[in-house]
């Protein structure tokens, strides 16, 4: 009889874990993939500069008054933690500072605007905006859905006295793929999602916690993503089992959870 346990019921994000990892360690890897390498923790926060930056009508590089040309201070998006990747419809979280490096410090209560550009198209479409925090370390704060990889881009207008400024930043999205090992009969079944339909999943098996992955076969979905293979179990030992589907535009390579199959 086959006995089936999942080493790890979490997808992961895209990126094939170390070959030198133990199988429990690989259970920790997919978690901290999608919990931690998933976003970046870029620097500590600024703190505020003089009020009086805020409070400026919005104007151009070179805003003007009666007595003539204004000259503006130049500043910086400066992104303080930012998502790499998220599962389709996870959320992608994006923060920062409207940073003034001349005066070595940020801007509290200025508007900026968040903006998204899918991979392989042209048109950054506006999603959101938002006023930093009027607090010791100002700072802006987004979230929305992930839909597909894109470039993100954090938008400060400028007024009469800070300059224009804008950064972007890429956030990879992979695949929803659900999967379950069945004890007895050796069926790895499941999902893929979204709109993955007629399109090739792929069987991956490895022979012990250290060993390379080895594409055993291919086959492809049905009409709603559903993906079915029969798997064995080794006479002694265990096999490692996974599913993948191949990276598109709007979507890196996706991997299910890790399975093992053994004789009871």
């Amino acid at each position: 009889m086959i006995l089936a346990l999942a080493l790890s019921v979490q997808g992961a994000v895209g990126l094939e874990p170390s070959r030198r990892e133990s199988g429990f360690a690989e259970m920790n890897t997919h978690s901290l993939a999608i919990g931690l390498s998933a976003a970046s923790l870029l620097a500590a926060p600024i703190v505020a500069v003089s009020p009086a930056f805020a409070t400026m009508a919005p104007g151009g590089p070179e805003a003007s008054t009666a007595q003539g040309p204004v000259a503006v201070t130049a500043t910086s998006i400066r992104f303080l933690d930012f998502d790499h990747s998220r599962k389709f419809g996870g959320v992608v979280r994006i923060r920062g500072q409207v940073a003034v490096p001349s005066l070595h410090g940020a801007l509290a209560g200025v508007r900026v605007k968040l903006y998204r550009q899918y991979n392989g198209t042209s048109a950054w479409r506006y999603l959101a905006a938002d006023v930093t925090s009027r607090t010791a370390t100002p700072q802006f704060r987004f979230r929305t859905a992930a839909r597909g990889n894109a470039d993100y881009r954090v938008v400060f207008g400028g007024n009469s006295k800070a300059g224009r400024s804008r950064n972007a930043t890429s956030v990879l999205v992979h695949r929803r793929i659900t999967a379950k090992l069945e004890d007895r009969t050796g069926r790895f079944h499941g999902r893929v999602s979204p709109g993955y339909s007629n399109r090739v999943v792929s069987l991956d098996k490895r022979s012990c916690a250290s060993c390379g992955w080895r594409h055993v076969r291919s086959d492809r979905a049905g009409s709603r993503g559903g993906f079915s293979f029969d798997v064995n179990a080794p006479r002694k030992g265990r096999y490692f089992w996974r599913v993948s589907v191949p990276a598109t535009r709007l979507f890196t390579r996706s991997y299910s959870g890790v399975f093992t199959t053994k004789l009871s």
